[in-house]
């Protein structure tokens, strides 16, 4: 924390390190196959809460296999919220 002081340049590494050290912050990558043997009760509780509503989702749909590159770039500006889906045929909705 002392050597960025007077940085007048962005510095590397997390910013504002000094409230992650006062906070006594964590960071855990997640990755969903470290809980695979806890599946089928997620499975089961996230249906459950779907259903109930409390769990609620977006998905913008993109019809023709022609209009794919288009919906890529979405992924990188921004430009969508929810899951992006290409059919490249009529799909039952």
């Amino acid at each position: 924390m002392i050597s960025t002081y007077n940085a007048d340049k962005p510095v590397p590494g997390p910013y504002n390190y000094s409230k992650i050290l006062i906070k006594r912050l964590r960071l855990q990558g997640f990755i969903v196959t470290d809980y695979l043997a806890q599946f089928d009760v997620a499975f089961r509780q996230i249906g459950q809460w779907l259903q109930e509503g409390k769990i609620k989702y977006t998905q913008e749909m993109v019809e023709g296999l022609e209009n794919a590159p288009q919906a890529i770039l979405k992924l990188f500006n921004g430009d969508k919220t929810g899951k992006l889906i290409v059919t490249i045929s009529e799909a039952p909705r």
